[in-house]
């Protein structure tokens, strides 16, 4: 179901077979502008009694579905504005005035999808991805009825000629702009504009899935799809869990206007009704105090340092196999193969040596133009990196 012929009234008349009171702010016909409320009295006196102890202070907004969504309310404990806006306009680099009202706080971009496949497709509804691209997105997609028009990648991302041609009727486009995924690339300014006035001439939905922008470690980053954005035709998601830990499952949503906002608000409290505030709080601690920006520089550092390791490595052992560039960005590297290979074989053969290699074909839909391997360096120190393209070599001799 879109998000234009939600039956809002009936969601609202669902919600309130609960216990709990529902608030409409400004309803209209199509969209109910929910807020959950609280038994403030029983919530405040649990919450008190709990935390009290642990020396954590207690705001009157700790309850169900209070701030499943990024709000400037006095005292919320949601990531709040004065810290949470200069990270996000660092992040999106033009983000326009008002823009945070528009911030939806989600369990990950896992949701943050799902949430998109909810709301802005029906049964049939064709969508763009990228071809190699994003297993998790193609699978959300079509799990809410979504058909998959797989679009090739060049070496600056999504071919979007490719698109204009082949797949004009297009509901929705899933790109990974800054950082193609998984094979690295970065759609020029160009392109971008290009895509944004076809997306506003054809009235498509496109989703920005920046998921690693702050691991750039060289050039200028371009300005985000949402930031060049003036019809309000896209969806931004970024995530915190590449840049601290996967664990951590607290992401965003920039939405395109407030109503949009208020319906992915309340089809977000029918889902799990809000992401966890301890976690929240805690990273609004961690982004104020400026351990957040230091952690990211630091990182970068340390990635940069192993991605240049993995990448002189390559060159020295394993020329003759494989082909690839420097990414510039992000935790792992596309090398593709020079010559014929049974990846099956190899990837099984790299295992045996204590080797997890990740090949191509599984984020393929379509076309197997270029067949390949993925290495990731983020986790690993430089010796390790070393030892690896060492026993690697050996696997590629053993079996050609």
């Amino acid at each position: 179901m879109r998000i234009s012929e939600c039956n809002w009234p009936q969601v609202e008349q669902y919600l309130r077979k609960d216990d709990r009171a529902i608030l409409p702010l400004g309803s209209t016909e199509q969209h109910a502008q929910l807020s959950l409320s609280v038994d403030s009295i029983l919530s405040e006196r649990v919450a008190t009694e709990a935390a009290e102890p642990l020396g954590i202070p207690v705001f009157p907004v700790v309850a169900y579905g209070l701030t499943p969504y990024f709000t400037a309310y006095p005292g919320s404990i949601s990531l709040r504005t004065e810290t949470y806006i200069r990270l996000v306009r660092d992040i999106l680099d033009g983000m326009r005035a008002q823009g945070f009202r528009r911030i939806l706080i989600v369990n990950g971009t896992q949701q943050a999808l799902t949430l998109c496949a909810q709301s802005l497709l029906q049964t049939g509804d064709r969508f763009w991805i990228d071809d190699p691209g994003y297993v998790n997105a193609r699978a959300v997609f079509t799990l809410y009825g979504g058909k998959p028009c797989p679009i090739p990648v060049t070496a600056d991302g999504m071919d979007i000629d490719y698109a204009f041609q082949h797949f004009p009727e297009g509901r929705l486009a899933y790109l990974t702009p800054s950082h193609q995924d998984p094979v690295g690339g970065t759609l020029p300014l160009a392109q971008r504009l290009r895509l944004l006035t076809w997306a506003r001439d054809h009235r498509q939905w496109l989703i920005e899935d920046d998921y690693d922008s702050e691991l750039r470690y060289r050039g200028k980053p371009i300005p985000s799809l949402q930031g060049l954005d003036t019809h309000g035709n896209v969806i931004y998601i970024g995530t915190f869990s590449k840049v601290l830990f996967p664990a951590l499952r607290v992401a965003y949503m920039v939405l395109p206007d407030r109503e949009i906002f208020q319906a992915f608000k309340a089809l977000k409290a029918l889902n799990d009704r809000q992401t966890a505030l301890t976690d929240q709080l805690i990273l609004t601690d961690f982004i104020k105090e400026g351990y957040f920006h230091r952690h990211l520089r630091k990182m970068r550092a340390v990635y940069s340092s192993r991605l240049q390791c993995l990448l002189d490595e390559l060159r020295a052992h394993l020329s003759d196999f494989l082909s690839f560039t420097d990414p510039s960005a992000g935790m792992h590297l596309a090398a593709f193969f020079k010559k014929p290979m049974d990846e099956e074989r190899l990837i099984l053969a790299a295992a045996a040596r204590g080797l997890v290699l990740h090949g191509l074909r599984d984020y393929t839909i379509d076309r197997y133009d270029r067949p390949g391997i993925l290495l990731g360096y983020a986790s690993f120190s430089e010796e390790k990196i070393r030892v690896a393209v060492s026993a690697l070599k050996e696997v590629f001799q053993a079996i050609s």
